[in-house]
């Protein structure tokens, strides 16, 4: 059913930008009042269609969860957690940066209407170079459920998660592309995200790529 509602907005939406884009071309009269709803109706219809598939991101994120057989959904239904404030993605803000040698990757998960929501999870960091030959991982951080409580933080400059994950490899390239992953504790959903982040090439002494934040 909510594949069936994406399509369907998404071919309302695109007749109506095409019935739009055909009056430009053929010199259409400046827009009057009996264009108004028309417009109106578009931004309604991309909102529409923005919030069924970040819905339809959730559900695959509920399949996958179902399929490991891990986390809380057989004691906690679908239709419970309809009325709940779930996460439904996350997103890395572009804060990310890299300072003295570590990166810091601000990251905030966000629920159905696209607010921001702090939420309870463990966050697993990957970093890659991928300008080198076998785009190798030049690190990887976890964050248990302690940790991640821990890296909240909330204030002038916003509402977000900042993990601190220091680099202990060899970087000599001045890109790195991050992807980070996010296990919400009360429906075990699995969301990712990658960014690139821009860094000051170094070299480490370091033994491994490994590193658990507690």
């Amino acid at each position: 059913m909510k594949r069936f509602a994406v399509r369907f907005l998404s071919a309302t939406l695109t007749a109506a930008v095409s019935v739009t884009a055909l009056c430009s071309q053929m010199g259409c009269p400046p827009p009057n009042q009996a264009a108004i709803p028309l417009r109106a109706e578009i931004d309604s219809l991309k909102k529409k269609l923005a919030a069924l598939d970040r819905q339809r991101a959730a559900d695959v994120a509920t399949i996958a969860a179902l399929q490991s057989q891990r986390g809380t959904l057989a004691t906690l239904p679908e239709d419970r957690l309809e009325k709940l404030y779930t996460v439904h993605g996350i997103r890395i803000s572009g804060h990310s940066a890299e300072h003295d040698g570590t990166l810091k990757i601000y990251v905030v998960p966000f629920d159905e209407q696209n607010e921001k929501l702090k939420a309870g999870g463990t966050f697993t960091v990957q970093a890659y170079d991928l300008q080198s030959a076998g785009h190798p991982m030049v690190g990887e951080w976890h964050l248990d459920n302690a940790a991640t409580r821990d890296a909240w933080y909330g204030g002038l400059l916003g509402y977000t998660y900042v993990l601190n994950c220091p680099l202990q490899e060899l970087v000599t390239h001045a890109e790195l592309t991050v992807r980070v992953s996010f296990t919400d504790e009360l429906t075990q959903r699995e969301f990712s995200e990658q960014k690139v982040i821009r860094i000051t090439p170094r070299v480490s002494s370091a033994t491994g790529p490994t590193t658990h934040l507690k």
